[in-house]
């Protein structure tokens, strides 16, 4: 059982179990389905970047267009652009999380 103060997590990703530390005047459920939030946003940014370079338009592609010109500038300029945000996001996402988790010591580091 968690002690007073903290709550204890398993991330998927990595599989460490942390601290989550409760605010003051909110309910530690809500604390927990922030962290949860926020760990699926950073994942789902992880995953939608990774499906725009496997999803990726040939050049090829876009000879049959009737704009082909543009439409083409205009993808390889939001393209990189997109996953900069991604990038961006996701980094948001865990420096929150990280305002909130604390990996727990290992038995090493405390001594026992």
């Amino acid at each position: 059982m968690p002690g007073l103060g903290t709550l204890l997590r398993v991330t998927e990703t990595g599989g460490d179990v942390q601290h989550i530390r409760d605010l003051p005047g909110v309910a530690p459920e809500l604390t927990r389905a922030l962290a949860d939030a926020l760990d699926a946003l950073a994942g789902s940014c992880t995953l939608f970047s990774e499906q725009l370079a496997a999803g990726s338009v040939h050049e090829h592609a876009f000879g049959k267009l009737i704009d082909a010109a543009s439409v083409r500038d205009a993808y390889h300029g939001r393209l990189p652009a997109t996953k900069t945000n991604l990038a961006e996001a996701r980094g948001v996402a865990e420096s929150l999380l990280a305002e909130f988790a604390e990996p727990i010591p290992t038995q090493r580091e405390t001594g026992d």
